[in-house]
């Protein structure tokens, strides 16, 4: 009858089969973190490009906000240079600039008895002839002017004439003043004479 031997785990076994579990623990080890390292290096990249984007994005809002800016004070520039010369379709006619001149002798306490225009037919009441102007001032590039001599009716309170030329030479040069002479009134110290009055109109 022969003896079974009982075959164990022997010492050598034992050593050679913790040695392997090692080895495939370090190797799985070394795989998590190779696999975590791509994903953290990725995430890292999504990150920076994120705040890249965002940087380029605060950039676009900041030169957008200084160009809507930048617009609207062009554009109150804008419309200022369009207020600087009269339009010649508003201007077209003699009777438009007789109008603007009778609202602003109005609101100064003036009286205008006549209007004559230099380089166009007098109008309806004007003096038959005009008074000879003051050289007249050179007109600015790309533009035209008309010239009108005003006769005011004299005499006159000076700060009523002075507030109406005032009128005038608020206009955004619109209008300019070229030609006037005041004398005190004998009379009056507060009353003045004045001889007609030559204004420049400029239009396109």
């Amino acid at each position: 009858m022969s003896e079974k031997k009982n075959k164990g785990i022997t010492p050598t076994s034992l050593r050679l089969i913790l040695s392997i579990t090692i080895v495939l623990m370090v190797a799985a080890a070394g795989v998590g973190f190779w696999f975590f390292r791509s994903a953290l290096a990725s995430y890292a990249a999504d990150v920076d490009k994120a705040a890249k984007e965002a940087t380029a994005s605060s950039s676009d809002i900041a030169n957008l906000q200084q160009l809507q800016k930048q617009l609207d004070q062009d554009s109150v520039a804008v419309n200022r240079a369009k207020n600087i010369v009269a339009d010649s379709k508003s201007y077209q006619y003699q009777n438009q600039i007789i109008s603007d001149l009778n609202t602003y002798a109005k609101a100064s306490g003036v009286t205008i008895s006549s209007y004559n225009f230099t380089a166009d037919t007098p109008t309806s009441g004007s003096s038959a002839a005009a008074t000879p102007a003051s050289p007249q001032p050179l007109t600015p590039a790309g533009l035209k002017s008309t010239s009108v001599s005003v006769t005011v009716k004299t005499p006159v309170d000076y700060k009523a004439i002075m507030k109406f030329i005032h009128s005038i030479e608020i206009n955004l040069t619109k209008m300019q003043l070229t030609g006037i002479s005041l004398t005190r009134a004998t009379d009056n110290g507060n009353q003045v004479t004045t001889n007609p009055l030559t204004i420049e109109v400029y239009i396109r």
